[in-house]
């Protein structure tokens, strides 16, 4: 009979089996093979629960499967367990980074930095955070500090071409990416900046393939790659293409306005090609729901006149064009009106002005032609009551009343039919193409 192994040894164990697999999930993340990484982490926690390494390095995976509240929980669970991890701590501002969060990113930054002052990783999420605020000088200096400290960390140089691109210096920063996409060819992140910046210097097709390459890397786990494609796809015309990358943005991250955006503009180009009010409606609760993602964000002021833009040529489309002016008036006020924006107002308002007067003008014409109906019938009546001779006869008085009722039915029934015409959407309002985007829900038809 085997001798139990005391507490203290089976502890031990554990804990070393733990970090046997925490070492095992990191191999299997560089090779992204993101779902053996997650399954080696979450044993290793099974196996040690006061694991922060494994905790952390969970919290990195299921960040770059776009799984952001369950990554912040497991970073900062890590944090619980060590707070001095300075890992860990710049970890979590990547990841508040990711959600929008820059304010909170440049604090979890700085705490890993005061607990390793020259963390390399620490300082480019940094840059990237006052970036996010508005500081690119402030943004360049960190990233390049991270440089001078480490020059051979991929994140370092990936942030910089960041800034770069940022402050439209799209050859230096295509350069920064080509050395961060060297130095680690597993960053997707790299891989896709890589990508907007050849698009941005002229070189589509090969922005596409560093697009599809970034895909590759994590198995298609990748929205902003697939954000990219979408967009590339719908300014080259190939709507089925980016609505697909579109869907499957939105699918691995259901808060994506982009995604969002990118499909309300693919809807409204399908309604130049059949079913046009139900691809405008469409469209329009696409860029409703996009509006509502934006909104936490406080994006600037010109992206969202930009989604009301798109929402009210919807609305037009529709034959809406007061709450299309409405929308446009509002966001545009807020983003001192751009000349597309003033434009656009300027025709749904004549459309809806002319739209108005030509009802009217229809309106008086419809009842004009019911009194010259009843006019006709009144006349007929007069010949039929000369012929019959009988002043008391009831039959001109009845063909009298029957004539004006088959008028103002006639007036009555014309009216109707003449607004469920407006009603209909106009398919010629609709724009050709629209502008590229920058954005899990299903509707139904």
């Amino acid at each position: 009979m085997a001798i139990p192994a005391p507490p203290g040894d089976r502890r031990a164990r554990r804990r070393a089996a733990a970090e046997g697999l925490t070492t095992l999930a990191s191999h299997r993340l560089a090779e992204g093979r993101l779902s053996e990484a997650e399954a080696a982490l979450r044993d290793a926690i099974g196996l040690d629960r006061n694991c922060a390494q494994a905790h952390a390095g969970l919290g990195v995976v299921l960040m770059q499967r776009g799984r952001l509240d369950e990554a912040e929980g497991s970073v900062r669970r890590a944090i619980a367990l060590h707070d001095d991890f300075a890992d860990a701590h710049a970890i979590l501002g990547s990841v508040l980074l990711r959600r929008g969060a820059a304010r909170e990113a440049e604090a979890a930054c700085r705490r890993a930095l005061d607990l390793i002052e020259y963390f390399p990783q620490a300082l480019a999420t940094l840059g990237l955070a006052l970036l996010r605020q508005g500081r690119p000088d402030a943004a360049e200096a960190a990233c390049r500090m991270a440089i001078d400290v480490d020059g051979e960390v991929g994140s370092a140089h990936a942030a910089l071409g960041t800034v770069l691109l940022a402050t439209g210096r799209p050859t230096e920063a295509q350069d920064a990416f080509h050395r961060a996409v060297s130095l680690d060819g597993t960053d997707q992140a790299a891989m896709t900046d890589l990508g907007r910046a050849l698009l941005i210097n002229g070189r589509a097709r090969e922005a596409q393939t560093a697009f599809e390459t970034a895909l590759a890397l994590r198995g298609g786990h990748h929205p902003e790659a697939h954000l990219e494609l979408a967009a590339l796809a719908q300014d080259q015309g190939r709507i089925a293409d980016a609505m697909g990358h579109a869907r499957a943005a939105l699918a691995l991250e259901p808060r994506s306005w982009r995604a969002a955006v990118i499909l309300g503009l693919g809807h409204l180009q399908l309604a130049l090609v059949s079913e046009p009010r139900v691809h405008s409606l469409h469209a329009v609760a696409r860029f409703d729901r996009a509006l509502a993602l934006a909104r936490p964000l406080r994006l600037p002021a010109g992206e969202v006149a930009r989604i009301h833009l798109y929402r009210g040529t919807a609305l037009a489309a529709l034959g809406r064009e007061r709450e299309a002016s409405a929308g446009l008036r509002s966001s545009t006020r807020a983003a001192r009106v751009d000349s597309l924006a003033a434009e656009v107002l300027t025709e749904l308002s004549r459309t809806h002005s002319l739209r108005r007067l030509s009802l009217r003008l229809r309106t008086l014409a419809l009842v004009a032609c019911g009194l010259v109906v009843a006019l006709l019938l009144a006349v007929g009546t007069g010949v039929l009551h000369r012929a019959t001779g009988r002043i008391g006869s009831v039959i001109p008085w009845a063909a009298m009343v029957a004539s004006a009722l088959i008028g103002a039915l006639y007036v009555v029934t014309a009216l109707r039919l003449q607004r469920v015409r407006a009603r209909r959407p106009r398919p010629d309002v609709l724009p050709a193409s629209e502008p590229e985007a920058e954005t899990g829900e299903t509707l139904s038809a």
